[in-house]
């Protein structure tokens, strides 16, 4: 073998060696993040700054925790629930097959959307309490 005929193989484990980023991973300890995208405005009006500073607020503290802590805490504080298609009671896109979350800000208001991993994207806010029975 003459001098340059070996090929040098990059490493794919070690304690300094980062996983490819968007490769499908677990995003269960990344941060919650949210996206308003898909959000439907007809569920507010402008009436409602109060839910809307707590909504921000709610959103604020649900984005400084990991989805593993959501997942442990309960669903009326920091946790969710997740919500059957079928029980929804508001437009939801045809593209959008769920599963379907609710979050709760401003008391126990729920905010509906859909998790797409670290992301959830948020679809409805449930001031009316009418987007599902809550039975």
């Amino acid at each position: 073998m003459g001098k340059g005929n070996i090929k040098r193989r990059e490493p794919d484990r070690g304690p300094n060696i980062q996983p490819p980023s968007g490769g499908g991973g677990s995003t269960e300890h990344e941060r919650i993040r949210f996206s308003f995208v898909d959000f439907c405005r007809d569920c507010l009006d402008d009436s409602q700054h109060d839910d809307l500073r707590q909504l921000v607020e709610k959103l604020k503290e649900l984005s400084s925790i990991t989805w593993a802590q959501s997942r442990c805490a309960p669903r009326h504080g920091l946790g969710s629930e997740e919500i059957p298609k079928s029980d929804l009671r508001f437009p939801i896109p045809a593209q959008l097959k769920g599963p379907f979350r609710s979050f709760r800000f401003c008391g126990l208001k729920p905010m509906i959307g859909y998790r797409d991993g670290s992301t959830f994207h948020v679809l409805w806010l449930d001031v009316n309490f009418a987007a599902y029975d809550h039975g």
